[in-house]
C-alpha cells in the first residue's frame, strides 16, 4: 500500500508558520487587552506571546537568514577558487614562467 506523501517547500513552510503564528499573537495579543479585569490573565497571555514570538524568530526565521549565509558563502568559495585556478593556468600556461621575475 502506498501512501501520498506531501512535501512543502522549506521557505514555503517557514513563511506559513511565520503568518499563522503572527495571526495567534495578534489574537492573543487582543485578547490580553480586553482581559483588563484580570491582571493575572493579561500578564499570562502576554508571557505566551512573547514564547511564540521568541520560537518564531530563533527557529524559523533563523533558518532563512542562515541558509542566505550558507549561499553567500558558497557563492564567494567558488569565485575564489575560479580565480585562482585560472590564475595558475595562466603562470603556468607561459613559456619559461618559471624563470620569469614576479
Amino acid at each position: 500500500m502506498d501512501l501520498p506523501v506531501a512535501s512543502l517547500d522549506p521557505v514555503w513552510a517557514t513563511l506559513i508558520l511565520s503568518i499563522l503564528v503572527l495571526i495567534a499573537g495578534t489574537v492573543l495579543s487582543a485578547l490580553a487587552l480586553c482581559c483588563s479585569k484580570n491582571p493575572e490573565t493579561s500578564k499570562q497571555i502576554f508571557a505566551v506571546v512573547g514564547v511564540l514570538f521568541g520560537l518564531l524568530a530563533a527557529g524559523g526565521l533563523g533558518t532563512l537568514f542562515a541558509n542566505k549565509s550558507v549561499e553567500s558563502a558558497e557563492n564567494a568559495a567558488k569565485n575564489a577558487g575560479t580565480a585562482a585556478a585560472t590564475q595558475v593556468v595562466e603562470e603556468t600556461s607561459e613559456p619559461g614562467a618559471e624563470n620569469k621575475p614576479k
